[in-house]
């Protein structure tokens, strides 16, 4: 089934009711040599997101050179996702960028995260948003 489908319009609206929340999005200006700061030209919008937030664990390994210890490090991370329906994102009017500031209003404490890669849209049509924590979260 296709994601212009009124069927998977209708899924996206019951998937978004049952395990959606409201996340924020501050659209930011950002700068290589100075803080981001807020967009004039887009404004701050709330939004329903289907939110994820998984562990994950990543391995670095180094790669021998001359005589040295050739090593390997695991990072643990936490992987977080939001996907927005189609129509939800088409009501934001404008693209999100990278390094807007994403929010997550109904959870404890307000965590706040960046975009860290263009949005995409995922096999189920909706628009995948790659995140990462803006702090100590």
């Amino acid at each position: 089934m296709r994601f212009n489908h009124p069927a998977a319009a209708t899924a996206f609206r019951a998937v978004a009711r049952i395990f959606g929340e409201v996340v924020r999005i501050e659209p930011l200006v950002a700068s290589e040599y100075a803080v981001a700061v807020a967009d004039n030209d887009r404004p701050a919008v709330a939004v329903r997101a289907t939110v994820a937030l998984s562990p994950t664990v990543d391995g670095l390994e180094g790669a021998r050179r001359g005589g040295e210890f050739q090593g390997m490090t695991r990072l643990a991370q936490r992987e977080a996702r939001i996907w927005i329906t189609p129509n939800d994102y088409a009501a934001i009017g404008y693209d999100l960028r990278v390094s807007d500031r994403v929010i997550l209003v109904d959870r404890a404490g307000a965590p706040s995260y960046r975009i860290s890669r263009r949005p995409e849209i995922s096999d189920r049509g909706d628009v995948m948003v790659h995140l990462v924590a803006e702090a100590d979260q």
